[in-house]
């Protein structure tokens, strides 16, 4: 699916140590997004992802010590400046076609501030995780909805399109650095009441995982706890 007439676009791409990936990726996301900006922001790689992504043409923002996916997304739309915002991770796990749907959804329909991808509205979407992964990822789906309430089927999805100034303004709020950096952002998209949209999305390739499952479960069910107490000083 090409996109030539939609407003300006910022894809925002959080990087580590993705240089091999990082060609294929960009020359994708310029084939669907010809006049897009493409972000690259490198968290810290010990590889040549920075020089590769400019290589490629696109622009690069990063920092030398690794902070977090939500660092790095935080760093990379701070500077953009789309109408929209498209989040997607370096190995375009779900492909172009669900980013260029939720782009074009978020475009026409009027009032709409966020489109999330979520692999809950498709079956089997989630067959090429390994059984361990899977049931981690459900127990952490269960655990963040009884602890903060989010009504999303799939909150943590790497495939996640947002207006740009509503993006930049939630970012701008943000404080966690690591993986469950989109539940702070959603659950303070809920409570500025922003309307959502959820559109299913199937797992097209799975590469090794840089989560590790015990270490980083624990990791974000401790970011969780701080978010609801954040959440609960609010006024």
């Amino acid at each position: 699916m090409e996109v030539t007439n939609s407003p300006a676009l910022s894809v925002l791409i959080p990087c580590l140590n993705e240089a091999a990936r990082l060609p294929e990726t960009l020359a994708a996301l310029r084939q669907t997004f010809p006049a897009a900006e493409l972000i690259v922001c490198d968290d810290g790689s010990e590889d040549d992802t920075a020089a590769v992504a400019a290589a490629c043409g696109a622009r690069v923002v990063g920092y030398r010590k690794n902070r977090g996916k939500g660092h790095a997304l935080r760093t990379a739309a701070a500077v953009s400046k789309g109408d929209i915002l498209l989040l997607s991770d370096a190995d375009l796990a779900y492909g172009t076609g669900p980013l260029a749907e939720a782009a074009l959804l978020l475009e026409r329909e009027e009032g709409l501030a966020l489109v999330l991808g979520s692999r809950r509205l498709q079956s089997h979407a989630d067959d090429r995780y390994p059984p361990l992964r899977k049931l981690a990822s459900r127990g952490f789906a269960l655990f963040q909805r009884l602890t903060l309430g989010l009504p999303m089927s799939d909150t943590q999805c790497g495939l996640k399109c947002v207006r740009g100034d509503i993006g930049r303004a939630l970012f701008a709020r943000c404080t966690v650095d690591g993986f469950a950096w989109d539940l702070e952002f959603l659950a303070l998209a809920l409570r500025e009441h922003c309307r959502y949209r959820e559109i299913p999305v199937a797992l097209l390739r799975h590469d090794a995982s840089r989560v590790h499952l015990l270490r980083d479960s624990l990791r974000m069910a401790r970011e969780t706890l701080r978010i609801r107490r954040r959440l609960r000083r609010m006024p």
